[in-house]
């Protein structure tokens, strides 16, 4: 679930994208530029299945503010998972095994 609220302090306000994207991006001492995501490693492959099905009709801001979550530090952050099953079905167009 997005935790979209507690990291914006505006979570009715339309959505840019481009805000979002500024909000989860991170520069280190070197000058480097990274997107902050918050990893979860999924033990389970029964445990999630697809957000959507193809004929959803979903505006890209709304999915979006879906997986804007809090990071461990509080902040803004992109929500990502690592598949990390042993034999997993990649039939559905659910891309290749980790």
């Amino acid at each position: 679930m997005s935790e979209f609220v507690k990291v914006f302090d505006c979570p009715n306000m339309p959505i840019k994208i481009p805000d979002v994207l500024k909000s989860v991006m991170r520069v280190d001492s070197d000058g480097s530029v990274y997107v902050n995501i918050k990893f979860n490693e999924k033990e389970q492959c029964d445990d999630y299945e697809k957000a959507w099905d193809c004929n959803a009709n979903v505006p890209l801001e709304e999915m979006v503010k879906m997986i804007i979550v809090e990071d461990d530090c509080g902040k803004p952050a992109i929500n990502v998972i690592a598949n990390i099953c042993d034999v997993c079905d990649f039939g559905d167009g659910g891309g290749a095994p980790v």
